[in-house]
């Protein structure tokens, strides 16, 4: 019985040098690349050589000063504070680029469903034409194959919607979790005295609200309604409890 190698035509014994050993081997053990996901091309695209120190370090950093300048110690704090900003901005962009592939997958199912109710509006209006002659001729039978393909996207969607619950519950959890934190700096006396009683009633009728929103998520959707900080008086920017109210 002959065998067939299941090798590239360059990747044989007789001619393999070390590295294309070491490409044999990799090629029995993980078999052809998979295509790289949205989540990985997105962050090899915008976090790539993202930190500041892969643009410029610090020394180079400092040769943008006056001579005189530059032995400094505040150079290298505003070098520091430069790379927190630039990192704050980059888990920014990760976190930005998980929900946007999480939103290419509904945008997906979406497209699914549409296609799905299309189809069935096709199949419906040509029951429609064919009248009586479809009962004449008997009951069409759905596929078994056409049953399992129209549950399992019945099962993607909800998986999707369930996920959006569960994202809607955790960020409303958090955003009362913060409320409550910054009511602490009123046990302490950190907050001044002047409209603290105005601004203490706003900022519980926010934490209001956010009850009496985590009691009615499980009857919303993932692209339901959000909440609006910004217009509450208590939580516009300059007032003294936005800081106790939200991070």
């Amino acid at each position: 019985m002959l065998r067939v190698s299941t090798l590239p035509p360059n990747l044989h014994k007789d001619k393999q040098n070390p590295i294309q050993r070491s490409t044999a081997l990799n090629y029995r053990a993980i078999g052809p690349t998979m295509p790289p996901s949205e989540a990985t091309i997105l962050s090899s695209f915008l976090l790539s050589k993202s930190s500041l120190q892969d643009v410029v370090t610090l020394q180079q950093f400092t040769q943008f000063f006056p001579q005189a300048k530059r032995n400094s110690p505040l150079i290298k704090h505003i070098y520091n504070d430069i790379q927190q900003r630039r990192t704050h901005t980059t888990d920014q962009i990760r976190r930005n680029i998980q929900v946007e592939a999480k939103v290419g997958t509904k945008r997906l199912l979406a497209a699914r469903r549409k296609a799905e109710k299309s189809r069935r509006k096709d199949v419906d209006r040509d029951e429609v034409m064919v009248g009586d002659e479809l009962y004449a001729a008997g009951q069409k039978q759905v596929d078994l194959r056409e049953i399992v393909a129209r549950m399992e996207v019945a099962e993607d969607l909800l998986k999707t919607e369930l996920e959006g619950l569960h994202e809607e519950t955790d960020r409303v959890l958090e955003e009362m979790k913060d409320i409550g934190g910054g009511l602490s700096d009123l046990r302490y006396g950190k907050l001044p005295g002047e409209g603290l009683e105005d601004d203490l009633v706003a900022c519980l009728k926010v934490l209001t609200d956010l009850c009496e929103r985590t009691m009615t998520t499980e009857r919303c959707k993932s692209n339901g309604n959000t909440f609006d900080t910004n217009k509450i008086p208590a939580m516009q920017a300059g007032n003294p409890m936005q800081n106790a109210c939200l991070s």
